[in-house]
């Protein structure tokens, strides 16, 4: 009996020191698991910082085309002492990093670890809507860097530090740098963005461009853009139907503005008594129509209707909302080279309710990057942003950028349209009667479902009395023989300032997102 009851106890004893044994393991492990939990939370804590950086910094960047300009602030990746220094060391290749630049100036803490170091004086100045907490975390360090890729003209793949060999296109790496100050932990990432336009103006289109028919004939003038056609090639009118034209007036620039006082504004040359002469580079003495027109009239070149053959089918713009801006707003349904269907339509989100819909391409378009639109009624007007609404009159001088006219578009006598520093880039959805003096370019839209191949649409531009256009027209309909002794003067200089009439596109490079450097 007594030896039953040893027995028992070292049982009892051995049970109890396998479950000491067993709950110790268990503790062991459970601490182990915490201790991986948690450096997992804080690396995770850290890389979201980083990835916030980058954000920041790619927004703040985007939000001013300024910041990418010229600079002091801009200094050579090459100038650096050691070449894989933050943050230019986020760029692998030695020999591209070499043509960079890095963004540096002095600005105090800027990553918000409560000291400043060489990190801080090359990091961009994020410190307004910084964050400062996350969770229990309460000491968190984040900011970014940038190192700016200026493409070469000639090679585009080749960045250059040589402002003759610069192209104007950009493109840039935001390094980001995220840490918990009291915990050591620390991530870095980086994120590789391009700078594309979304608009790109073109200085040497043609002065009248239009889908359907144009009457040049006097008293109208026009003067060729000289480089249209290519270097040294002059194109005055360029249509996909026929163009009326007297013998002589449509004329080289120097030829217009020899013919009274020219003056300057702006740096561009203005005159409202200037015509085209009688005898001038572009007068052909068999035929009005001479090398400056590209039309569709059963032309031979040798039986007086034009001295140009008829353009191929595919000549001419199929969409010319595309051709200007870049996005298609009509199909070609029926493979007859003239686009006169609806794009499909696209979704959109009116900013005053959030209500999601579909529109027009064009529409769409319009209503996302137009600087000011004046409705058609209060079921457009609803679609606009607040900011969109007209603060000048219509016309005036003062308005600029991307205006969008949905009625009641024409232009009086005496009235301006834009500056030769700051044109504007008018879409009237026609007709347009112009009776004064509009600088930049005018694109008369035909806002129907369909276009009629036979005119080309019915947007319809006119010119009265004293008009006077300096830039370009653009007509998806016809362009009406003009009432008055004014011109349409190609300015390729006012052509050139709509460059920034739509913001550029910040996006980032698919790919170019990496997590391989450390700082």
């Amino acid at each position: 009996m007594h030896a039953s009851n040893g027995n028992a106890l070292v049982a009892a004893l051995l049970v109890l020191l396998l479950a000491s044994v067993a709950t110790l393991l268990t503790l062991h492990v459970g601490v182990f698991e915490q201790r991986a939990t948690g450096n997992l939370v804080r690396s995770r804590v850290a890389a979201e910082l980083a990835e916030a950086a980058v954000a920041h910094g790619a927004a703040w960047i985007a939000g001013d085309p300024m910041r990418l300009a010229h600079g002091a602030q801009w200094q050579r990746c090459a100038d650096l002492v050691e070449a894989d220094a933050f943050p230019c060391g986020a760029v692998a290749d030695g020999t591209q990093r070499a043509g960079m630049y890095f963004w540096t100036e002095v600005g105090g803490d800027r990553d918000g670890d409560g000291g400043v170091d060489v990190f801080d004086a090359r990091m961009l100045p994020l410190t307004d809507g910084r964050i400062t907490q996350v969770g229990a975390f309460d000491r968190v360090a984040h900011g970014a860097g940038v190192v700016l890729c200026r493409t070469a003209r000639e090679t585009p793949a080749r960045c250059t530090t040589d402002p003759a060999e610069e192209g104007g296109d950009v493109a840039y790496t935001v390094v980001g740098l995220g840490r918990l100050v009291d915990e050591g932990a620390r991530a870095t990432v980086t994120q590789r963005f391009a700078r594309t336009a979304a608009f790109a103006p073109n200085p040497r289109m043609p002065p009248v461009i239009a889908s359907g028919s144009v009457d040049l004939r006097t008293p109208l003038n026009v003067v060729a853009n000289p480089n249209a056609g290519g270097h040294g090639v002059p194109i005055s009118a360029w249509s996909r139907r026929d163009v009326l034209k007297s013998a002589a007036n449509t004329c080289h620039p120097g030829e217009f503005f020899d013919g009274a006082a020219a003056a300057f504004q702006s740096g561009s040359l203005t005159c409202d008594d200037c015509r085209c002469p009688l005898a001038g580079g572009l007068v052909d003495t068999h035929d009005p129509e001479g090398v400056d027109i590209l039309d569709v009239d059963g032309s031979d070149g040798s039986n007086a209707l034009g001295v140009n053959l008829d353009l191929e089918p595919g000549g001419f713009p199929c969409d010319l909302f595309a051709q200007v801006f870049g996005v298609v707003a009509r199909i070609d349904a029926d493979a007859d080279a003239f686009c006169e269907s609806r794009a499909p339509q696209v979704a959109y989100v009116a900013p005053a309710t959030m209500g999601r819909m579909q529109l027009t391409a064009d529409d769409a378009f319009l209503y996302r990057h137009a600087k000011r639109i004046i409705p058609r009624d209060a079921a457009a007007a609803a679609l606009m942003r607040r900011n969109q609404a007209l603060v000048e009159s219509y016309p005036s001088p003062a308005l600029a950028g991307l205006v969008w006219c949905q009625r009641a578009c024409d232009i009086g006598s005496g009235d301006g349209l834009g500056t030769p520093a700051a044109p504007v880039l008018l879409v009237a959805d026609g007709p347009l009667h112009v009776h004064g003096r509009v600088f930049g370019l005018v694109f008369v839209r035909d806002d129907g479902d369909a276009l009629d191949p036979a005119t080309g649409g019915n947007a319809r531009l006119r010119l009265h009395g004293s008009a006077a256009i300096y830039g370009a027209v653009v007509v998806q309909g016809s362009v009406d023989q003009a009432s008055g002794a004014r011109a349409i003067v190609s300015a390729p200089d006012v052509i050139a300032n709509l460059a920034d009439t739509i913001p550029a596109v910040h996006a980032p490079v698919p790919g170019a997102w990496s997590d391989h450097v450390s700082y």
